[in-house]
């Protein structure tokens, strides 16, 4: 049974989608066309945020997201993460304080499970 199609343009488009949702649309995210979005191969994460330079940018791995619901999961997620280095107010715990409350807003808007969010 063969996965998801993950390419740049499919990833945007995902962000994009959750960027039009509560509780992602208060947040004053940058547009998918101000980000970098790459597909990665990677086996021991599935996703990560990152800054390069003024820009941002998010990778997902296509060996560990390969159905749409984890695909959202995971690039809400990330938009979390992002959500904090826009607004700086990340810390060396990558899931402080603050990313948990915002992690518990987007889970109870999505029906994400917040236990593996």
């Amino acid at each position: 049974m063969p996965g998801l199609a993950l390419d740049a343009r499919v990833l945007a488009r995902a962000y994009d989608y959750l960027r039009a949702t509560r509780p992602f649309c208060r947040w004053l995210l940058p547009e998918s066309d101000a980000l970098v979005f790459h597909v990665a191969r990677s086996r021991h994460w599935q996703g990560q945020c990152y800054a390069i330079g003024a820009r941002y940018g998010i990778d997902i791995s296509e060996a560990l997201v390969g159905q749409s619901p984890t695909l959202l999961a995971v690039m809400a997620h990330e938009m979390v993460h992002l959500a904090q280095k826009v607004a700086r107010t990340e810390t060396k715990a990558a899931h402080n304080a603050e990313f948990r409350r915002l992690a518990a807003q987007v889970c109870r808007a999505h029906g994400f499970d917040h236990k593996i969010f």
